[in-house]
C-alpha cells in the first residue's frame, strides 16, 4: 500500500472498419489525479457462485479509481457496488471472459446529482462491493485507488 501517489489510466479507443481499414475513431487519454491512496492490483478467485465481500483496504471511504477484469476463460462475474450518497448496492455489470470495468474520476469538485457525489462507497461494513461468479474457479483481477 502506498500514500500520496498519482494514478494514471492509459487508455487507447482505436476502431478501424474491416473491409476497409479506415479508422473511425483513434483516442489516446491518459486521465491522471493525485490520490490520497491507492491499493496495488490484487489477483482472486470466486469460490463459489454467491455474491461475496470484496474487501477494498483503503483508508478513506471513497474509492475515485476502480478496475477489474475477468481473466478466466469461462464464466462471468456479477459486480455490484454503492455510489456515495446511493441508497442501496446495485448491480454495476457482469463481466464474461477478457471482459474489463473501469471507473476513473479524475475531478474532485464536481456538484452533487440527486444527493449523490462521485466516487463508489468503501466502508460499508465490508459490503460496498460483492463479486458473484457464475461459477467457482473463476479468476479475476482488481484495483482500487481513492
Amino acid at each position: 500500500m502506498a500514500n500520496t501517489v498519482t494514478n494514471v489510466a492509459n487508455i487507447q479507443i482505436l476502431s478501424t472498419e474491416d473491409s476497409t481499414q479506415n479508422v473511425l475513431v483513434n483516442r489516446q487519454i491518459s486521465p491522471s489525479l493525485d490520490v490520497v491512496f491507492a491499493k496495488g492490483l490484487w489477483y482472486q478467485v470466486t469460490p463459489d457462485t454467491t455474491a461475496h465481500a470484496l474487501q477494498l483496504p483503503l483508508s478513506v471511504p471513497v474509492a475515485k479509481h476502480f478496475y477489474m477484469r475477468n481473466t478466466g476463460s469461462i464464466g462471468t462475474l456479477l459486480l455490484t457496488y454503492t455510489l456515495v450518497g446511493g441508497p442501496a448496492p446495485i448491480p454495476a455489470i457482469i463481466l464474461g471472459p477478457g471482459d474489463m470495468f473501469l471507473i476513473w474520476q479524475a475531478s474532485t469538485a464536481s456538484p452533487a446529482v440527486g444527493g449523490i457525489t462521485q466516487g463508489i462507497q468503501v466502508a460499508l461494513g465490508g459490503n460496498a462491493f460483492t463479486v458473484q461468479g457464475s461459477a467457482q474457479g473463476i479468476t479475476y483481477e482488481w484495483f482500487a485507488g481513492a
